[in-house]
């Protein structure tokens, strides 16, 4: 039976993999962390809209996960100490003084998500409102132009289509029609888009005009 993977930022699935981590290891470090998602989207138990680049030629390639983005948004919840509800987690220095190992202590059994405080700020990735309502203007614009921005990392072209499935969260739609979204990306981030006249929806966003 199939089922549908879990849709979350990249900070959430931060979140739900420490408190796995937790649980069943004495200690772990972010390469841990960063692997585990990866593993987590491999084997479709999460997809993170924000980060896909491409479609689906290898389920390895679908997201791009960096270990440097992870470690620093992790750290920036770490230091808030977003995880002391459920337990602390102890940081030393490793042995070879090149990495943080977090060691969790007194773990409580609660099965529901750590909240992210108000005032939780991960410098390294802004965290996104997902909503069944629609999105607003200056979020629609920040998820569109993170997904883009790993899409240039990438060569990779998207359609208008790609990009409104992209910026869904927990497979709910933003509102937003592709048309609106093309809007955003040529006048808003000064992207240009190769116009499919046939089906508007799949036109395709190619270059940025640099002028903006």
């Amino acid at each position: 039976m199939y089922n549908q993977p879990q849709s979350v930022t990249l900070q959430t699935a931060i979140i739900i993999v420490v408190k796995e981590l937790s649980v069943r290891m004495s200690s772990f470090s972010a390469t841990d962390i960063t692997t585990a998602i990866r593993n987590k989207c491999i084997n479709g138990e999460l997809e993170i809209p924000e980060l896909e680049v491409t479609t689906f030629y290898s389920d390895d390639l679908r997201y791009d996960i960096r270990h440097s983005v992870v470690n620093g948004i992790f750290k920036d919840l770490w230091k808030t100490g977003v995880f002391n509800p459920e337990f602390i987690l102890n940081r030393e220095i490793s042995k070879s003084g090149e990495y943080y190992i977090y060691t969790p202590l007194q773990i409580n059994n609660v099965t529901n998500p750590i909240p992210v405080p108000a005032n939780v700020i991960c410098n390294s990735i802004s965290a996104l409102r997902a909503s069944v309502d629609e999105l607003s203007r200056s979020d629609a614009t920040e998820r569109i132009r993170k997904y883009l921005n790993n899409c240039q990392i990438r060569k990779f072209h998207p359609t208008l289509r790609q990009v409104q499935s992209a910026i869904k969260r927990n497979n709910v739609s933003t509102g937003w029609s592709c048309d609106e979204i093309g809007d955003i990306i040529c006048n808003c981030l000064g992207y240009d888009i190769d116009e499919n006249y046939d089906c508007p929806s799949l036109s395709q966003v190619v270059t940025i005009y640099y002028g903006l």
